[in-house]
């Protein structure tokens, strides 16, 4: 999720002109990086864990459950969106 969120700043949309400055850029890469050299430690179980394949799988699919879930709720307000503004730029149509 981290890793999503760096990246944005490091390779996202630039609208209007505007660019992050140095400084953001290179948090967002440190950022990144730590993101991604952690992913390995967030699914491997430490110690005493009876079925480290299970463990993986429900990790995995919690994670994958969750950005579903994220996904799912960006695309429904993405679509409610357009409606809200022009409702708001056109108060006398509502």
């Amino acid at each position: 999720m981290y890793a999503l969120l760096f990246s944005v700043a490091l390779i996202g949309k630039r609208s209007a002109g505007l660019r992050p400055g140095a400084g953001v850029r290179l948090a967002a890469l440190s950022g990144l990086v730590v993101s991604l050299a952690s992913l390995p430690f967030q699914v491997v179980p430490l110690a005493g864990v009876p079925n480290p394949a299970i463990f993986g799988l429900k990790v995995g699919g919690l994670v994958c459950a969750v950005n579903a879930l994220g996904a799912w709720l960006c695309w429904r307000g993405a679509e409610r969106l357009p409606e809200r503004k022009f409702r708001l730029a056109n108060p006398e149509q509502a």
